[in-house]
């Protein structure tokens, strides 16, 4: 399995962010900081998702791939594309509920040029607890099997949130 990255162009008024490789949750804060920046630009009309080369997608960047999801829905009430060719990945996004809330498409027809790495962050401890407790409260949203399955985590977050 090869290292996660992000990647991004923007294009007009249009988002493109992909991912590859295996993302864990050590990358989410990078995610995390541009999807808050790509939300807040007044311009942002489209955004169009790419995860035909990644290998493995942990808990928190799904969380972050509903978060995508959650904030179209809310801004333009629609579905954001996202590309997918991986069977695995596929499974796991049916899994999650998270093919419920994307237009999944199995033969990407867009390629980006002038790609972008979203920069990996330092953060510290905490930084990284909201990031992940958030994460997993999108995937909660989704659905109820969902919910019962990262009640405990999210409580233990909050409570390890709490403290610090």
């Amino acid at each position: 399995m090869t290292d996660g990255q992000i990647l991004y162009s923007k294009v007009a008024n249009r988002y493109f962010i992909k991912f590859t490789g295996t993302l864990r949750y050590t990358i989410s804060r990078g995610l995390d900081v541009f999807l808050n920046k790509m939300f807040e630009d007044p311009a942002l009309e489209d955004v169009l998702l790419d995860i035909s080369e990644a290998e493995y997608f942990d808990s928190t960047n799904l969380g972050l791939l509903a978060k995508i999801a959650s904030q179209m829905q809310k801004r333009f009430n629609r579905k954001v594309t996202l590309f997918s060719t991986n069977p695995n990945i596929n499974f796991l996004l049916d899994n999650m509920g998270l093919n419920k809330v994307f237009i999944i498409v199995d033969k990407p027809d867009f390629t980006a040029e002038n790609l972008q790495k979203i920069p990996d962050l330092q953060d510290t401890e905490r930084e990284r607890a909201l990031v992940i407790l958030e994460a997993h409260r999108q995937l909660m949203a989704l659905n109820e099997t969902n919910h019962d399955t990262f009640k405990s985590i999210v409580e233990l977050l909050e409570k390890d949130v709490s403290k610090s």
